[in-house]
């Protein structure tokens, strides 16, 4: 998300609001065919876009920093193997097939007399593996797995810094956010 504008000579004293992240795309794939490596098989992933910073407010009493941006939700990852699918990994704490959907991080609170609320932590969408055939192993790497299917919220963002005289109030910090359903 982008910054939110600091506060301007004339105008208003308190800091805007920044933006939000943008949501990551749905992905879909059919596996067919060898995917093997050092570093992973095979990895699909959605991620949300992180939440922008609130913008800076006047050092006057009474100003607020502006709010931290929403993080961006990740969206549905679906993948099917097929009979001819040949996955596999040899690295240490790795998975031949990665799957994943991650919301994005929520934005700082803009600083001020009175720092700016956080912006929230996108949601993560929901994580779908058919596994309709072919082969997925570790190939020898310690503590892998043969797959890793995951969904998981951004984390909220951090509360504005209060001023160091004026009202020193921080600003709250925020929830992260939620998981979508793995199958």
């Amino acid at each position: 998300g982008g910054y939110g504008r600091d506060w301007d000579a004339g105008l208003n004293e308190d800091g805007v609001n920044a933006g939000a992240g943008g949501s990551g795309g749905n992905v879909t794939a059919t596996l067919r065919g060898t995917f093997n490596g050092n570093g992973g098989g095979a990895t699909f992933i959605s991620i949300g876009g992180s939440g922008g910073q609130g913008g800076k407010a006047e050092s006057w009493a009474g100003s607020i920093g502006g709010y931290g941006g929403v993080g961006g939700a990740g969206q549905t990852v679906s993948v099917t193997t097929t009979s001819t699918a040949r996955l596999g990994t040899s690295a240490a704490n790795d998975a031949a097939l990665i799957v994943k959907s991650q919301g994005g991080t929520g934005g700082v609170g803009g600083g001020g007399p009175t720092g700016g609320k956080a912006g929230a932590g996108g949601s993560g969408g929901n994580v779908i593996v058919n596994l309709t055939g072919g082969t997925i192993a570790s190939l020898g790497g310690t503590q892998s797995a043969g797959v890793l299917a995951q969904s998981f919220g951004g984390n909220g963002g951090d509360g504005g810094k209060g001023g160091d005289v004026l009202g020193p109030n921080g600003g709250a910090g925020s929830q992260g956010g939620g998981a979508g359903a793995v199958a």
